[in-house]
């Protein structure tokens, strides 16, 4: 390398002895090499985190969690950090429950995933890790398991049904001998590993490193969660509001001319009613008293769910006016109408009514007679459209 070899010409030039020449050489090598060595962890290591944190800012869903804590999982098992188990659990103080995700390599080389959520309680090693956690006294939880207590913990997960299968259980268990847990913990829980082997400091530094992402990444996810919470509450106000209105609609629909009733006393008809908004202040109605037939086409002051109420309300002091008072005349029909509009809703000078048309055809004297307010019928006769004129006949 030509680093070597510059270092070499210096100490030719200061003249330093061969023999401790090779010593000193050896010397800088080593160190080098191990500066070399720590600078290539570190770039992976950064890689690593990265790789995690790009994951983590792609979540959308709370549903994706688990794809960034299997892509953490992932990149701390290719760092080779001699690590039998490693894995992430979300803890909930109140009910003493962890929520885990956890990795390791069985006897086959592959990597086998856990998941799973149970009580702290069904084993001392996940008590203790909890209860260090809950007090927020320490940053970081040492455990050593011994043989006997690592076959008690393994079936005690068995138990809560925690996806172990037959074969990954006897390769575990034929290999148990002491192992060593580290619990690394972030606010809402934290990261455990399980070695064979007491962690160098390296080791423990470089796992809080992923402790710290793991944080982000679960505050991410709480964000998105109370997102889709709030966006699930939107979406079922709006789903029983529209529910409302529709049921609304067809209350209104039902008080609306029926197309029978229209045809069995008009000869000729069509009905064009296209509501902006599921309900609507338009409203075409018809009742028939003393063999004379009336059919109003009116507009209800406001839109939409106002104006629905509006035109519920005016069908109902049109049908009182015909149907129980007994008046005839369509601009006594209105005038009374209008009467009970001021008194029951119109205070404070509002202008609430409606526009419209009041038809009365009689069939015994074979005549047509209307009332409008701010509106004027037409008429088609031999093809010619003629307005009438507003005043009734």
């Amino acid at each position: 390398m030509i680093i070597f070899d510059k270092i070499k010409s210096l100490f030719t030039q200061n003249k330093i002895p061969a023999e401790q020449q090779t010593t000193y050489s050896e010397q800088v090598e080593n160190n080098l090499m191990i500066r070399l060595e720590l600078a290539q962890k570190t770039i992976a290591l950064e890689k690593s985190l990265d790789r995690v944190r790009v994951c983590a800012l792609k979540m959308n869903t709370t549903d994706e969690l688990a794809t960034v804590v299997e892509t953490l999982l992932v990149e701390l098992e290719g760092l080779n950090l001699g690590l039998l188990r490693v894995g992430i659990a979300i803890l909930n103080k109140n009910l003493r429950t962890t929520k885990t995700w956890s990795s390791f390599l069985s006897d086959e080389k592959r990597r086998v995933k856990l998941s799973g959520e149970y009580s702290v309680d069904i084993h001392k090693v996940l008590a203790n890790a909890f209860d260090k956690w809950a007090k927020g006294l320490d940053d970081v939880y040492f455990y050593t398991i011994e043989p006997d207590e690592l076959k008690a913990y393994y079936a005690a997960l068995n138990k809560v049904n925690f996806n172990l299968s037959s074969q990954n259980q006897t390769a575990e268990e034929t290999a148990i001998k002491r192992q060593y847990y580290v619990g690394i913990y972030f606010k809402e829980g934290g990261l455990f590993a399980f070695s064979n082997k007491p962690y160098e400091n390296y080791t423990i530094e470089l796992l809080k490193r992923f402790t710290e992402v793991i944080g982000l990444t679960y505050a991410r996810f709480n964000e998105i969660k109370v997102a889709e919470n709030s966006a699930k509450k939107v979406t079922t106000l709006l789903t029983e509001i529209r529910d409302s209105i529709n049921y609304a609609k067809r209350i209104q629909q039902t008080l609306l001319a029926q197309d029978d009733f229209l045809r069995d006393n008009l000869n000729e008809l069509f009905v064009f009613f296209v509501p902006k908004d599921i309900v609507s202040g338009d409203f075409y109605w018809a009742t028939k008293q003393n063999k004379k037939f009336y059919l109003a086409v009116c507009d209800s002051t406001g839109h939409g769910v106002p104006g629905a109420f509006m035109s519920l309300l005016n069908i109902g002091f049109l049908n009182e006016a015909i149907n129980e008072k007994a008046i005839e005349k369509p601009n006594e029909v209105f005038d009374y109408v209008r009467l009970k509009l001021i008194n029951t809703i119109s205070k404070d000078d509002q202008k609430d009514g409606f526009d419209g048309i009041l038809l009365c055809f009689d069939e015994e004297n074979k005549s047509i007679t209307y009332a409008a307010a701010n509106n004027s019928p037409l008429l088609i006769r031999d093809g010619v459209i003629s307005e009438i004129g507003r005043a009734h006949v």
